[in-house]
């Protein structure tokens, strides 16, 4: 049984010793524009939303996946971005995760589920969940 909880912010201490290494294997991919410390602030300034998958019975749950979630605001539409996204088995608890994140976005009035991220998400979404291509994020580093 998977289950998708919105962590309060009154609990983020308590769980973030369970998050570390998640949120550091999604932060191998940020091309050094977030460190853990960029990630806590962010949750705890309420500018990020951590979320957490479990699985497991009700007396032994274990964290198995990862997700933070911020809004952006568009001039004419509200994005919930899924900003980082870490752990194995996104094809079991996947659908129950966008379940909750779609019902967020949408209490929370946002118009789209945006997310970036490596090619492997993209098709794993895209069968999965209906998201489609709107465009690609390439960068290249600049030296000074």
């Amino acid at each position: 049984m998977h289950i998708v909880e919105r962590v309060p912010l009154s609990h983020l201490d308590s769980v973030w010793p369970h998050v570390v290494d998640f949120a550091n294997e999604a932060l191998e991919y940020s091309f050094g524009q977030y460190d853990l410390e960029d990630i806590y602030e962010e949750i705890r300034s309420r500018s990020s939303v951590l979320w957490v998958v479990m699985d497991g019975t009700s007396e032994n749950l274990e964290v198995i996946a990862v997700c933070t979630t911020k809004r952006v605001e568009y001039p004419r539409t509200t994005s919930l971005l899924i900003h980082m996204l870490s752990g194995e088995g996104l094809a079991q608890y996947g659908k129950t995760l966008l379940h909750e994140l779609t019902e967020y976005g949408r209490a929370t009035k946002c118009t789209h589920l945006e997310m970036y991220g490596r090619p492997g998400w993209s098709k794993l979404l895209r069968k999965e969940a209906g998201f489609d291509y709107q465009y690609v994020v390439l960068t290249k580093e600049l030296s000074l």
